[in-house]
């Protein structure tokens, strides 16, 4: 917590085997193995400014992120992530502002441009007024090792739970 700010670390741990067949003389098959820790980041602010000015906030902005598939696309070796949120306060996260960032060293291979397509698949709002979400990510290039600190920003939008 800093100065109204509350910051929120989820780490996941990540077990990833790439096999792939070599095409020389003899068929053989190789594998890589990495192990490494997908982290969610987030803050939110823990004050709001109301009509009577600075006031506590009734609704902590909070996310349950859950990743529910991490996999490469077999037509193109794209990389897809499927996960799913759970707001703990009345409203939903935009798919307009979010974003998952890759690793800085992904972000040009072979001088292009690597990024991520987030996309909002399907979202279910619950009578308390907090929103079910699933979400999937798909790179816009094919890597051959997709390793690294991948970085979470999600776009809250809160409501009142009247409206």
């Amino acid at each position: 917590m800093n100065r109204g700010q509350i910051q929120v670390t989820v780490r996941v741990p990540l077990y990833v085997t790439l096999i792939s067949a070599s095409t020389g003389g003899h068929q053989s098959w190789t594998s890589v193995e990495h192990q490494t820790e997908m982290e969610f980041s987030f803050s939110y602010a823990s004050v709001l400014l109301g009509q009577r000015g600075v006031a506590e906030t009734m609704l902590a902005l909070a996310v349950q992120p859950h990743v529910t598939r991490i996999r490469t696309d077999p037509n193109n070796g794209r990389l897809v992530i499927e996960f799913q949120t759970k707001t703990r306060f009345a409203g939903r996260y935009l798919e307009g502002g979010s974003r998952l960032l890759s690793p800085p060293h992904h972000h040009f291979v072979a001088g292009q441009w690597v990024g991520l397509d987030l996309e909002l698949m399907w979202s279910q709002i619950y009578p308390t007024g907090a929103t079910f979400q699933k979400w999937r990510v798909v790179s816009n290039y094919t890597l051959q090792d997709y390793t690294g600190n991948y970085t979470l920003v999600l776009a809250p939008c809160p409501a009142s739970s009247d409206s």
